[in-house]
């Protein structure tokens, strides 16, 4: 039955209006509806019927919110199709059969038809939706900016329109940081997405990126703005997101004042890394909901000895037992606790302090209340956990029965200990009826099982007259199951030249050497995802090389039971070893791979593409590009080189098509820039010998795109950044240079002084910086000394803007404690003189660099001043501030090399707009009279590429 297009031939044909309820569908209908809240649907139906509700609000600002209560329908045979307007002629949403609720749906325009089709044969029982209206004024269903002020508030969607792009810019009160916390998420996985930038608009550092249904954790901002994007894409839509924020005074850190912390996530870390004050008395309270006891690991401690204490209690108030005072340099021993809770306090004096500690804790399942002493049956149904028994009682029968949900899925049981009386008390292991271990006595942990199902029993029984042991301990993971295992129980070595497969070691021997040779055709690179990992820590170890052998770039070894990261090649082969030693073996590791292409040269960007380019030198970029492309290009330099990437045009549109460059071979690497719009952007090097460049592109505008050129050369730094190995101080002098750590070992304390010229300034660049989150840190003193005032401190994979002191010396630390380490920075230092920009006397000035900025800060009594700006293409001129006496103190722009040119603009007062040259000159005269003096003005101006 065809839909007439318009809504008044709706009504004269088929002339029923829907009686606002749900009621049973037994022949075909045809329904107009104009109210803005009611329910459609059919509480059953009947074969071969065709109804349809057209929803077409009279208010053509409003929009329809659709949402579904129930569906059942037969699948793939009775199908409700959901168009975005008033025919069968609009967008087409989608269409929908089965049990599973789809939607919500929002129209993009006032009207959305629903249609319902029945094949002749089963009857289902049918769906029901709700619909309202809203404002087009929304940002949840119009893109916009939202401005959102105050210590407090709330924001979100219920629901939300596709191909939105709106953002809320939040401003707490001065002086506060803000954190955002997410009440509900729901947003359709990797296609619609919240994205949190760390400051006032979208070229601040993103902090949090979030899609799907899972609850994003709190977001904290290093000062009191935040600004928050949400995108969504062409297609379905969700039920959107609840979020608020709240100002914290930025100097409550439990560390410098006294507060008390409740942790209640089952893992997590504590702790005072970056120092801590005078007069604290602050508390953290770990409290694990359940059966359950904590863990705690210190991993470093710097207190005033005898002074600053932490004191730690096994319970949740200092009532409990007292385990420890502990104080000075001298690690605590890792603590277990008898119960769900443990308190940790921190007492500071009014004397010095010290450099704080850091501590991480976990949860630990417990099998009663009471622990083994008496007979229980436990269903594990968690991807991953421990059983077993801290210790046990006689006569008692205990059983765990590990369950996953995917048939697709085996488990993995792994022995941390075992000890139980020998011929006594034995442990069982079952796969359904069938046997498959019995372990019993104290002189071998037992090794590891890998069921062949989705299932796996562990029984434990005691004898009555047995005496009571130690028990044991073990970890389970729900793994992918392999279908073709692959044998390696002896050494093999395997060619893999398809475009993607699997492969791995769900289980092997000792003393084994196995190699796999992934070779695909030229023009690919490789790409390789683990899905399980379980090897014998630090003995038995995967590397994987960047090339055909293991003569290669070794990319990463890994050993124990962390997933390692995604690994990437720079060419069509990849190399992959597993080694074994003689002893314990352990479950193994699963491992996939697919084939990205790559290329050189601008192309047509129609579709998106990942290019890691082999040549040293060509071009990259996009001769026009289509809508949602999101492509990157990784160029590789000679080793000891850099990458020096220079754009030769560049047209984009503005905020939403962008390109990033990184200081390194993958998004996560340091950032460069990123760029957008119609400005050349200035040429980029890379501190090492990669480069990674990323374009993205939205839903909307296209143009013409970019092109960049980029060249492998030298490296004409000579300074050489040391691995920091041990403690060092070091005094730099000359007037511009690099330093930093190259990697580092644990234990290091080191300190910089860089020390100029009387008259100078500083200004410290981070090229990278790579060290453990919250534990490894630098620290910038603004002066020779560490109690000179502190600038910034900075620690994990974070790049902040340039750092300039207020005179000739910064004083930088570096502190790393006794666990992990990580690539290390490097930090590049250069002196300046600052300039005379008080516009006091009579000047003029001449600037051809493609970019820069001039102004007055400040300005005398009866002053002329120029700035001839010359550059190759058109000249853009903005305003960051603009303050003189009004129609009094004026600033005039000419389009052209002199004041005989076209006036542009004459600006006075309080504010300027910006204006562009239509050649490459552009002249400026700020003059002011005998009277009124004002702050005076800033301004950038930038080359304008010219594209045909």
């Amino acid at each position: 039955m065809q839909l007439v297009s318009f809504a008044l031939a709706f009504v004269l044909l088929f002339g029923l209006c829907w009686c606002q309820h749900v009621q049973p569908c037994t022949e075909s209908q045809n329904y107009f509806i104009t109210t803005t809240t009611g329910s459609l649907g059919c509480d059953s139906y009947e074969g071969d019927i065709v109804t349809q509700w057209l929803i077409e609000l009279d208010d053509n600002t409003k929009k329809v919110h659709l949402v579904f209560t129930s569906f059942e329908t037969e699948a793939e045979y009775d199908t409700v199709s959901i168009y975005n307007g008033n025919s069968v002629n609009s967008r087409l949403i989608g269409s929908y059969s089965g049990s599973l609720v789809p939607g919500p749906f929002v129209s993009s325009a006032n009207s959305l038809l629903i249609i319902f089709e029945s094949d002749d044969n089963t009857e289902g029982a049918g769906f029901s939706a709700e619909w309202n209206t809203f404002g087009a004024s929304s940002p949840c269903f119009n893109s916009m900016v939202t401005q959102l002020t105050g210590a407090e508030g709330n924001f979100g969607c219920d629901g939300y329109a596709d191909s939105l792009y709106s953002s809320w810019h939040i401003i707490g009160d001065i002086g506060e940081r803000l954190v955002l916390t997410f009440d509900t998420f729901s947003t359709q996985p990797n296609a619609d997405f919240i994205r949190v930038y760390d400051g006032s608009s979208d070229n601040a550092n993103l902090i949090a990126e979030a899609s799907g249904y899972d609850l994003p954790p709190p977001v904290t901002a290093s000062s009191n703005e935040l600004y928050v994007r949400f995108v969504s894409d062409a297609q379905t839509t969700d039920s959107g997101f609840h979020a608020s924020w709240e100002g914290l005074v930025e100097y409550s850190d439990p560390c410098f004042n006294s507060t008390n912390l409740v942790l209640v996530l089952p893992e997590g870390y504590l702790g005072c890394p970056y120092g801590y004050g005078n007069n604290v008395e602050t508390s953290w309270l770990i409290y694990i909901r359940g059966d359950f006891k904590v863990h705690l690991d210190f991993f470093s401690i710097s207190t005033e000895e005898g002074r600053d204490t932490i004191s730690l209690y096994d319970g949740n108030s200092t009532d409990a037992s007292l385990v420890g005072v502990y104080s000075g340099t001298e690690r605590p021993p890792p603590f277990l606790s008898s119960t769900n809770s443990v308190l940790l306090v921190l007492n500071t004096d009014s004397q010095d302090t010290g450099n704080g500690f850091t501590a991480t804790y976990h949860q630990l399942q417990v099998v009663s209340e009471v622990g083994c002493t008496e007979s229980g049956v436990f269903t594990m149904a968690e991807p991953e956990g421990t059983i077993g028994c801290d210790g046990y009682s006689s006569g008692i029968r205990l059983e765990w029965n590990i369950e996953s949900d995917d048939p697709n899925q085996v488990i993995s049981l792994s022995f941390e200990s075992f000890s139980c009386e020998g011929d006594l008390d034995y442990l069982y292991i079952f796969e359904g009826n069938h046997l498959l271990a019995t372990y019993t006595g104290r002189d071998s942990i037992p090794e590891d099982v890998i069921s062949s199902s989705s299932s796996l029993t562990v029984r434990f029984i005691t004898q009555t007259d047995s005496l009571a042991d130690d028990g044991f301990f073990a970890y389970y993971q729900m793994i992918a199951r392999v279908e073709e295992p692959v044998d390696c129980m002896t050494s093999h070595d395997f060619e893999l030249t398809d475009f993607s497969g699997d492969l791995g070691c769900p289980g092997y021997g000792n003393n084994v050497n196995v190699t796999w040779a992934i070779n695909i055709e030229p023009s690919f690179i490789v790409k390789l995802d683990f899905t399980s990992f379980g090897t014998q820590s630090i003995f038995d170890v995967v590397t994987i090389y960047n090339g055909n052998s293991a003569a290669a770039e070794v990319l990463g070894s890994f050993a124990g039971r962390s997933t390692p990261p995604t690994q990437l090649s720079t060419s069509n082969s990849m190399f992959i070893t597993f080694v074994t030693n003689e002893s314990v073996a352990k479950t193994g590791f699963t491992a996939s791979y697919t084939s990205i292409f790559s290329g050189t040269d601008t192309v047509q960007c129609d579709s998106s593409v990942g290019l890691a380019l082999a040549d040293l030198s060509g071009s990259i970029g996009c001769d026009g590009y289509a809508p949602n492309i999101d492509s990157y290009w990784m160029m590789t330099a000679v080793e000891g080189g850099i990458v020096e990437l220079n754009f030769v045009s560049f047209d984009t549109e503005e905020e939403y098509d962008v390109v990033t460059v990184r200081d390194g071979s993958n998004s996560n690497a340091p950032l460069l820039g990123s760029f957008s719009g119609n400005i050349i952007p200035p040429p980029l090097r890379s501190s090492g010998n990669k480069m990674h460049v990323s374009f993205s592109s939205d839903s909307s505008t296209e143009l013409s795109g970019f092109e960049a050129h980029y060249n492998s050369i030298a490296n004409n730094n000579t300074d050489v950044i040391p691995r920091c190995t041990q403690s060092e101080h070091y005094e730099l002098s000359e007037p511009r240079g690099q330093f930093g750590c190259d990697g580092y070992g644990n234990g290091v304390d080191s300190t910089w002084i860089i020390s100029l010229q009387p008259g100078q300034q500083i200004t410290l660049t981070v090229i990278r910086f790579d060290t453990e989150e919250l534990y490894d840190y630098v620290k910038v003193y603004d002066g020779e000394l560490a109690r000179s005032p502190l600038l910034i401190t900075i620690s994990g994979h974070h790049t902040p803007p340039p750092i300039t002191s207020t005179g000739s010396s910064l004083f930088i630390t570096f502190h790393s404690d006794s666990s992990g380490t990580y690539g290390g920075f490097i930090f590049e230092y250069e002196a300046f003189v600052k300039e005379d920009n008080s516009c006091s006397v009579d000047d003029s000035h001449v600037l051809t660099d493609p970019f820069g900025s001039f102004g007055c800060d400040g300005y005398a009594d009866n002053v002329e001043v120029s700035w001839l700006i010359q550059t190759p293409g058109y000249i853009l001129l903005q305003f960051e501030r603009f303050e003189t006496e009004s129609n009094e103190d004026l600033l005039t722009v000419y389009n052209g090399s002199d004041a005989n040119a076209e006036v542009l603009a004459v600006f006075s007062g309080n504010s300027a707009h910006a204006v562009s040259s239509t050649e490459g000159a552009m002249y400026i005269v700020f003059t002011s009279d005998s009277s009124v003096t004002l702050h005076g003005f800033q301004c950038n101006y930038a080359s304008i590429s010219i594209v045909y």
